[in-house]
């Protein structure tokens, strides 16, 4: 069972397309292949607010929750292009750093008024995860795999906690979980996949995913996602 509960929403699978911009660069239907494949996978995609396609058009095709994501560098920009998101039905608001930084006067600024949970994406220490929590965020994803426990630690009781870090098989999903980590953000894998084959494609690489957790989830004896918990890692250290 890989179901999961995110912001009041049940999802198939704790694997979730990140944000990627401009995917027309990469296939002739950009985005609406993307979410074609991740409704036919039963996968949340995350718009990119940079994306080839219009929200609304991205919308109309999805079958699963959508969820967008907006760049904390120009704020009153962002809050226009996270309005009109809401307005096509998107269920969740990531704010993602711009230049690898987050801006927290702009995530501030994007985050009043609006209407849906806010997840801050770019999170990489304790102390920005603690600030994301201050600052009202519902969510953080974390895109350091060693900091993920010692944050999980820290906030996981006030806010969910995803990852985003170089993730390429089941078992590094798996990993991310066993952490704390309540689902992971996929982006560059579904990037090839749509580059090769569409909608095909990203289909195809989600529900290979899904089943890599699945099996390796079997093989541990974890019938479900809550039953995942450090007791099944070995970490070692140089």
């Amino acid at each position: 069972d890989l179901t999961v509960e995110l912001f009041g929403d049940a999802h198939y699978t704790p694997i979730l397309v990140g944000p990627v911009s401009e995917q027309r660069r990469y296939h002739s239907d950009g985005e609406l292949a993307t979410i074609r494949g991740a409704s036919t996978a039963q996968a949340t995609m995350v718009a990119s607010g940079a994306s080839s396609v219009a929200i609304d058009d991205i919308a109309r095709e999805a079958k699963t929750p959508l969820w967008f994501a907006v760049y904390a560098d120009d704020a009153s920009a962002a809050r226009a292009q996270a309005e009109r998101a809401l307005g096509a039905g998107c269920k969740v608001l990531c704010i993602a750093a711009a230049a690898g930084k987050l801006d927290w006067r702009a995530v501030d600024q994007i985050r009043k008024g609006a209407s849906a949970p806010i997840v801050i994406k770019g999170i990489a220490t304790v102390d920005e995860a603690n600030r994301a929590a201050a600052q009202g965020a519902r969510g953080i994803v974390v895109s350091s795999l060693t900091a993920l426990p010692s944050v999980v630690d820290a906030v996981g009781a006030r806010v969910t906690v995803l990852a985003d870090t170089n993730f390429r098989r089941g078992s590094d999903v798996l990993k991310a979980l066993a952490l704390g980590a309540r689902g992971v953000l996929i982006a560059r894998p579904v990037t090839w996949a749509l580059a090769g084959y569409g909608a095909d494609g990203v289909r195809a690489l989600l529900e290979l995913l899904q089943s890599d957790l699945a099996r390796h989830m079997g093989a541990l004896g974890a019938e479900n996602l809550t039953a995942l918990n450090r007791s099944f890692l070995r970490i070692h250290r140089r």
